[in-house]
């Protein structure tokens, strides 16, 4: 370059160009660069102002710094330690061939693209982006045209290392192991790109290549594998901790002196997305109503209006009280409960899965916790009811999936995959009447946990009905108030406790009064 600055000016150059300053650009810009009557020096000063350009992020200050984010837990820690290495990298204090790759996995809104936006603007290199869609639609669709454009963001990748290569919604790219339509057309597409990304890899130049997708089970295992997108990284949803912090983030310089750690908790199981629709949903009412941000404002975007009469809210916090309470008593976690409407629920409780491999004892115990809101219902509420008919359904199943698919009861034929037992019950009636003496014997150890324990119910009911939501910790407290008692009810009596409500009930929906 500094002899064509030499044979194009006439001229010496000085300074000296130095290979920082060329770093990221394309023949365009060095031919750009090149105008009649200037000097060597106004040349290699554009030529420097054009790297400079191209070796930055190409994103803009709005854009948060890796350090700031908050709620993507060891995903986090990995982002940083990668950012740490690529400074290095770009400093030639260290191989670049040492860099790799990874898949970010999660449900929508989680974050995904905005870390890897915040990861290149820490680690100081160009975010070069793209999308199977993006190589669609930038040509007439073609096979050539679309793995033209594929070749053509590789390229660019190594022009403008060290650098971020991102593929969004990398899902997009059909599996070779279940594309069935025009798999003759996608198999050339899938096979360049394996190839273009061994070739990038195989360069040692410092390329980073992310990818992101909702439905990592779908991306073609040989893109997963190590040496290409090395591994698997899952981002989840925020803590209630990390939450506010979102909260607080969006904010900015609105509520600086406010305590969010009620609307987390009220927001818990949302992700950054929905957090950053609360506060704009937020700012919008005080907006229009030509005010100030109240943390009211903030609370009412996330919790939504609710013109349920006091009565039924107490049924459903009874409801959801019997569900945390006995799977406390049974050894079971309790995430939180929340008596906030969610879709068709009027309620939720958040049980922690427990061992992926249970005993015929430990699934009796789940079918019990699902039949503890209904055991609620009969013993402190107005009787059984028909919204919770999904604790019915994975109970069925749960019990079904005992005899037909588990081999813990009966025998040891293992006839369909447990999440489908229950569609055998439809035509096995032998096996639907077993099921329903099992649930209803579960049912009756339901009911005998909470008489005994209707006292810790009630509290926690009383609680929910303040809050709305309750957290672990905050369940917890309430029940340490109330030891866990023993459950002394006779069979009989428990019977007459089921069935006694529950005529009664159905007697009232035939005529009509429910």
């Amino acid at each position: 370059m500094e002899r064509a600055i030499r044979i194009f000016t006439r001229r010496r150059i000085r300074p000296d160009l130095a290979a920082a300053d060329l770093v990221g650009l394309t023949l365009d810009d060095l031919s750009a660069a090149m105008r009649p009557r200037t000097s060597p020096a106004a040349i290699v000063a554009r030529l420097r102002r054009t790297s400079a350009r191209r070796g930055g992020t190409g994103l803009d200050a709005a854009v948060p710094r890796l350090e700031t984010l908050a709620g993507y837990g060891a995903v986090g820690t990995w982002g940083r330690a990668l950012a740490a290495d690529l400074r290095r990298v770009r400093a030639g204090e260290l191989d670049p061939g040492v860099l790799g790759g990874a898949l970010l996995a999660g449900p929508p809104g989680v974050g995904k693209t905005t870390f890897v936006r915040s990861l290149a603007r820490s680690a100081g290199v160009p975010l070069i982006a793209t999308s199977i869609a993006d190589w669609l639609n930038n040509g007439p669709g073609y096979l050539d045209s679309v793995v033209k454009e594929s070749n053509s963001f590789f390229n660019n990748l190594l022009a403008r290392a060290p650098c971020i290569g991102f593929i969004d919604e990398l899902d997009a790219l059909p599996s070779r192991m279940k594309v069935m339509q025009r798999a003759d057309w996608w198999q050339p597409i899938i096979t360049n790109v394996l190839l273009r990304i061994d070739a990038v890899r195989a360069a040692g130049t410092g390329v980073v290549l992310l990818a992101a997708s909702n439905f990592p089970d779908q991306v073609d295992p040989a893109l997963r594998r190590p040496g290409r997108l090395d591994q698997t990284l899952t981002i989840g949803l925020p803590g209630e901790t990390d939450l506010a912090a979102i909260l607080r983030s969006h904010l900015g310089a609105d509520l600086p002196d406010s305590d969010l750690s009620t609307a987390a908790r009220i927001g818990l199981g949302a992700t950054g997305a929905d957090a950053a629709g609360w506060v704009r949903a937020a700012r919008q009412r005080a907006r229009s109503e030509d005010r100030s941000l109240r943390l009211d404002d903030l609370l009412d975007a996330i919790r939504p209006r609710d013109d349920r009469s006091p009565e039924f809210l107490r049924l459903i916090a009874l409801h959801e009280a019997g569900h945390a309470v006995v799977a406390r008593r049974l050894g079971q976690r309790v995430a939180r409960v929340s008596m906030l409407p969610t879709g068709d629920m009027a309620g939720s409780t958040d049980i922690i899965c427990g061992p992926s491999a249970p005993t015929a004892q430990q699934i009796d115990d789940q079918v019990i916790v699902l039949l503890a809101g209904r055991a609620a219902d009969l013993v402190l509420g107005a009787g059984p009811h028909a919204g919770a008919v999904q604790d019915l359904r994975s109970a069925t199943r749960l019990v079904a999936a005992k005899r037909v698919s588990l081999g813990l009861v009966g025998p040891l034929c293992s006839r369909v995959d447990p999440d489908e037992a229950d569609r055998l019950l439809s035509y096995d009636l032998a096996l639907a009447d077993a099921v329903e003496c099992d649930l209803q014997e579960l049912l009756r150890r339901a009911v005998a946990l909470v008489r005994a324990d209707r006292a810790a119910i009630c509290a926690l009911a009383d609680a929910l009905l303040d809050r709305r939501v309750l957290t672990a910790h905050e369940i917890d407290r309430i029940l340490s108030a109330w030891p866990a008692p023993r459950a002394r009810r006779s069979r009989a009596r428990t019977r007459q406790e089921i069935d006694g409500p529950a005529r009664g009930v159905a007697a009232a929906r035939a005529g009509g009064g429910a």
